[in-house]
């Protein structure tokens, strides 16, 4: 950037081009761009393009010069409008003759195109100028085309245009792609792609925005969910503020214990936007790319979504060109997924419940057929499916991976699939229910959930009892009263446990 600004300085303009994802900077660093072009005495004209101006001819020059051209003097906006009667055809106010008509529209739109580039080049003739036209892939044809007919002629002038542009749109204008390419082919433009920040920038974001020292929790929930986005940095923590989930407590910033996988609206509004751009079709693929997360393989999304090989290859292509979704090599198979975590988080909150449960179903089975022995992969796909999956297969896939999540002491992910697979055993098979609760128990108290496991034990003793199973009561009622005393019993009056009541929360042993 700063280079592009010396040369412009030194009469060797041109057009320097900033291309991101939505959020992800670049208007920002566009501004900081003209903070520094005006310390350095040069003239800053800015515009923006909106998607409700698409169908008006030349509304962001109008917003860059017409108040520009407001603010001079009499005397000296006769000067640089002085002998281009064209412009009337632009900005109102400027008292010149009214042009020739010429009777060939386009020949009309030539001496326009030179009447502004003429006016800039007068404007940089006493002091450089910098030009910013922000989100380029909104502009209408007709700016797209001045621009390129200014940015031709700056080789030898003081100028500095600025443009942003999203990446994703960019891919779906020609236009602007034209602009593009024919100004790079020229050598006049340089595309800056803008990227997403690095974990430690992250860190430093949020140490600004707090005025502190961010918590270790909050900076693993932005590398995870945020992904280096300035916007989605911001707006989480914002958020989280706001709902509570972080605060000050003894002068350091504490993130909750609560939910954080609150989409805040600002997100979700600007996420939802790209997703009612897309064809009902695509968009269907990429809530299946959602749902099957690290199993979204071409043959898991084909069987799914009963998409021939030919059209599936076409659909992914496009979503791929509109970076909603990246192609992942993962061993010798591909794999697509969301380009961004809170993409995925949208599409997937947006689904109705029994059309997610579906899909859940549909990619379980597709991995029963192609990978029936990864347990683990299957439980997460059986768990979201709920009801709409063969509840027997269900319970024993869940069983099966909450058994070997606690044998790699993944207990808080134990538990979720012991909770899931209870809520199946209750009606498909309840001579399983005490040993899922009781496994339950051991697993949420090992992952710290200390009061959802006494309550898993309180039950499971409760049911002992009343099957007539006194060893296994008896020793339900030991690791309870254990509980009670870790937490510190002998300092309080022993209450007297009763089935079917549910004891106080307490830490509960460990794995021994």
């Amino acid at each position: 950037m700063l280079a592009a600004l010396e040369r412009a300085a030194a009469g060797a303009g041109g057009a320097l081009l900033l291309a991101g994802d939505a959020g992800i900077g670049k208007s920002r660093l566009a501004m900081e761009a003209l903070t520094l072009v005006r310390q350095r005495g040069f003239v800053t004209l800015e515009a923006a393009a909106y998607p409700l101006q698409a169908d008006l001819a030349y509304a962001p020059v109008l917003e860059a010069l017409g108040p520009f051209l407001a603010g001079l003097e009499p005397g000296r906006m006769a000067a640089l409008v002085r002998g281009l009667p064209d412009l009337g055809r632009l900005f109102a106010g400027l008292h010149l003759p009214p042009p020739e008509p010429l009777g060939d529209a386009a020949l009309e739109r030539t001496r326009l195109f030179e009447a502004v580039s003429r006016l800039v080049e007068r404007v940089a003739a006493e002091r450089p100028v910098a030009l910013l036209v922000d989100d380029l892939h909104w502009a209408d044809a007709a700016s797209l085309e001045l621009l390129h007919y200014l940015a031709r002629g700056l080789g030898t002038r003081r100028v500095l245009l600025l443009g942003t542009y999203r990446l994703d749109e960019a891919r779906t204008q020609p236009g602007l792609r034209a602009l593009v390419r024919s100004l790079q082919r020229l050598g006049l433009a340089e595309e800056l792609p803008v990227g997403g920040l690095s974990p430690e920038a992250v860190a430093a974001l949020a140490r600004a925005l707090l005025g502190g020292e961010p918590p270790a929790g909050l900076l693993g929930v932005l590398r995870d969910r945020a992904a280096g986005t300035p916007l989605f940095v911001t707006a989480l923590i914002r958020g989280l503020r706001d709902t509570g989930e972080l605060f000050r407590s003894g002068g350091a910033w504490v993130l909750g214990s609560g939910s954080l996988t609150t989409v805040p609206p600002v997100v979700r509004d600007l996420v939802l936007a790209r997703l009612e751009r897309l064809d009902p079709a695509d968009r269907a693929l990429l809530e299946l790319v959602a749902v099957a997360g690290d199993a979204a393989s071409p043959a898991v999304l084909g069987r799914v979504g009963g998409t021939a090989e030919e059209g599936l290859d076409a659909a992914l292509r496009r979503l791929r060109e509109t970076g909603l979704v990246i192609e992942e090599r993962t061993g010798t198979d591909l794999v697509y997924r969301a380009a961004h975590p809170l993409v995925a988080e949208v599409a997937y909150g947006e689904l109705q419940e029994i059309r997610r449960r579906r899909l859940h179903a549909g990619v379980a089975a597709a991995l029963e057929e192609l990978r029936p022995g990864d347990p683990q992969r299957l439980a997460h796909h059986y768990r979201g499916a709920a009801w709409e999956a063969d509840p027997g297969r269900s319970l024993d896939v869940l069983v099966a991976a909450g058994r070997r999540a606690e044998e790699a002491f993944a207990d808080a992910e134990a538990a979720g699939h012991f909770a899931a697979g209870l809520a199946l055993a209750r009606t498909d098979r309840p001579a399983m229910v005490g040993e899922l609760l009781e496994r339950l128990g051991h697993a949420r108290s090992r992952a710290g959930q200390f009061g959802a496991a006494v309550a898993a034990w309180s039950e499971a003793a409760g049911g002992r009892e009343r099957s007539g199973d006194r060893p296994a009561a008896a020793r339900l009622r030991g690791l309870l009263a254990l509980a009670e005393w870790d937490r510190g019993g002998s300092r309080r009056p022993r209450r007297t446990w009763r089935p079917g009541s549910t004891p106080s929360r307490a830490p509960v042993p460990t794995r021994s």
